[in-house]
């Protein structure tokens, strides 16, 4: 276990400016642009354009006061508490992008990069078998990655959380506002945002390890290795049967996320904090109800005999 783990330490010490710097300058970035916000709202001008009003407003709280003059009183609630609940936890969503994004360069660059710089020699050398050393570089590769994501976009959402508080405007001291960052949703949000990581990995796991296989077996330019064969087989597909390719649609919902179904029905109905928390809990339970799906589990096989084929390549191969 000792050296499964160090074997994640080193992936992790290798990649380390895909999997942590690159969202930690992210949520930076949002963080200033969140921060200038708050400090300089007072000369901003902005335009909302609503049904039949222009408005020109001058801060937030006009904002806000536009929508419930032209939405009315309690209609207006649900939709502050949606924009209360992206404000606050907007950094999820480009973070998480990124990062996927970024872990499939860091997949594709991992067991051709070992050879590329002779490194492999040196692991050879230590009492590590390569079916350990190529399920490292799968789990580091892609949920590690998510995982440092998604830890630095929760660590975002609490400074933000943090910073309205401090603020103490009229805007965020609305119940609406209050029950957006209230400790439960909070907890929920960040549970809601681990499990999309470890799922959209499962669901995407034989991306993954179709790219780790070809990583392995490329002797130059791993992109192409990975590129070709399903673009070939998409092209012939199209060619032979006139009704598109079923291998680029499977690749595309899978790289995609669309399989996770995850729906926030926020904007409609004014939750209570407890009310938020379960809704935000119930997408967790309707991601778990799409493993029961057949495609699911044939993709984690496919995944399975990718890593044992990588190990294999990696066993017989050094250069």
């Amino acid at each position: 276990m000792k050296a499964f783990l160090s074997l994640l330490k080193s992936e992790h010490l290798e990649h380390r400016a895909g999997q942590l710097w690159t969202p930690v300058i992210v949520s930076a970035i949002l963080l200033v642009l969140l921060l200038g916000g708050m400090l300089y709202e007072g000369s901003m001008l902005i335009n909302v354009t609503l049904e039949d009003t222009n408005v020109d407003v001058r801060s937030v709280e006009d904002v806000l006061e536009a929508i419930r003059t032209d939405l009315g009183p309690e209609k207006a609630k649900p939709v502050l508490q949606a924009i209360a609940f992206s404000s606050t936890y907007i950094a999820l969503l480009p973070v998480l992008l990124i990062a996927a994004l970024a872990s499939y360069f860091i997949m594709l660059s991992s067991m051709h990069s070992e050879r590329a710089d002779r490194s492999v020699l040196f692991w050879k050398s230590m009492p590590v078998s390569d079916l350990k050393v190529a399920v490292a570089k799968f789990l580091s590769s892609s949920l590690g990655t998510l995982l440092f994501a998604a830890a630095v976009g929760i660590a975002t959402a609490l400074i933000t959380a943090i910073c309205y508080a401090v603020a103490g405007s009229t805007a965020t001291a609305t119940p609406e506002w209050q029950s957006a960052i209230h400790p439960a949703v909070i907890g929920s949000t960040a549970l809601l945002a681990i499990a999309t990581c470890l799922f959209y990995v499962l669901w995407a796991a034989p991306v993954y390890g179709w790219i780790l296989l070809a990583s392995a077996w490329a002797p130059r330019s791993p992109l192409l290795y990975t590129a070709i064969p399903p673009v070939a087989i998409g092209i012939l597909e199209v060619l032979t049967t006139r009704s598109g390719s079923w291998l680029m649609r499977e690749i595309g919902t899978r790289v995609s996320g669309s399989m996770l179904h995850i729906d926030l029905p926020l904007g409609n109905v004014l939750y209570s904090p407890s009310g938020l928390a379960g809704m935000l809990m119930n997408q967790i339970a309707t991601m778990a109800a799409s493993a029961a799906s057949p495609r699911f589990w044939l993709g984690l096989v496919f995944t399975v005999l990718c890593i044992w084929g990588t190990s294999e390549i990696r066993r017989r191969r050094i250069a």
